[in-house]
């Protein structure tokens, strides 16, 4: 599969099982009752164990993100020096073309 997901699927399968995620969605019955009931307010304090779901998903992108960025940098340096390459090349072959049209 998708190693970033791989690596997130831990985390999330850890924070469903914490807040009983997996058990809600089986018991049906039991949550239409509750979907009725008018909504409760958000806190506005975030929820510990939903802190500790994002707080490693912010760490993992911000890797991911840095990594990305490196390896852009490692593109553009490497295309600088294939063009420099290229503009070498291309000098050191006008030369010899001249000196080869160069009469004798």
């Amino acid at each position: 599969g998708d190693p970033n997901t791989d690596e997130l699927q831990p985390i999330i399968e850890n924070y469903q099982q914490r807040r009983g995620v997996g058990l809600k969605l089986k018991s049906t019955a039991s949550t239409s009752t509750t979907a009725s009931s008018p909504p409760q307010q958000q806190p506005l304090v975030p929820d510990p164990e939903l802190q500790d779901f994002f707080t490693p998903t912010q760490n993992y992108l911000a890797v991911v993100h840095q990594r990305e960025q490196v390896l852009l940098v490692q593109r553009v340096a490497e295309k600088r020096y294939y063009d420099e390459q290229m503009r070498y090349t291309s000098h050191a072959l006008s030369i010899l073309v001249t000196g080869f049209q160069m009469p004798l």
